[in-house]
């Protein structure tokens, strides 16, 4: 009896993992989209990359406490393995779809890495394009202003 209320657990600690990873896939491909967009959106990128990390949190935890129960349950689990068949079976399943859904999440983060490093490169450039236009703007300025005003270019020819 024990055992199979144990399993029920793993087995809703998967799905919810399972919809964790949906939510993830699902983040990133909204990324994605961003990444495309011809003005790049920098403020709804952060939002996704912070949203992704609240479900990263979750599936830590979620990891953690699926390893917990079964540790304690491992063993017995193994005894019954034939009276707890359907249970395991409906484990594996899911166990197969969630590492399915992680491969996919790591292909598209891979995908959008170098476009998002692109990105980063080209505004890079720009910041540096502006900070050097505003130095060269400053000491034109410095200069204009350092020099002594009223001072007559042109000599009085008189004596």
């Amino acid at each position: 009896m024990e055992k199979t209320v144990y399993l029920r657990i793993l087995n809703d600690t998967l799905h919810r993992k399972q919809e964790a990873l949906k939510m993830l896939k699902e983040l990133t491909k909204q990324q994605e989209e961003l990444l495309k967009a011809e003005s790049f959106d920098e403020e709804a990128f952060n939002s996704k990359m912070d949203e992704k990390e609240c479900y990263i949190k979750k599936l830590v935890e979620l990891d953690n406490g699926f390893e917990l129960i079964y540790q304690r349950v491992k063993n017995e689990i193994a005894e019954c393995r034939n009276e707890l068949k359907e249970e395991i079976l409906l484990m594996q399943k899911l166990i197969s779809e969630i590492t399915a859904l992680s491969v996919d999440v790591e292909v598209l983060e891979k995908k959008n890495r170098p476009v998002l490093e692109r990105k980063i490169i080209d505004k890079k450039k720009k910041i540096k394009e502006v900070r050097l236009s505003n130095q060269t703007a400053a000491s034109y300025y410095k200069n204009m202003t350092s020099q002594v005003q009223g001072q007559s270019y042109f000599l009085d020819q008189k004596k």
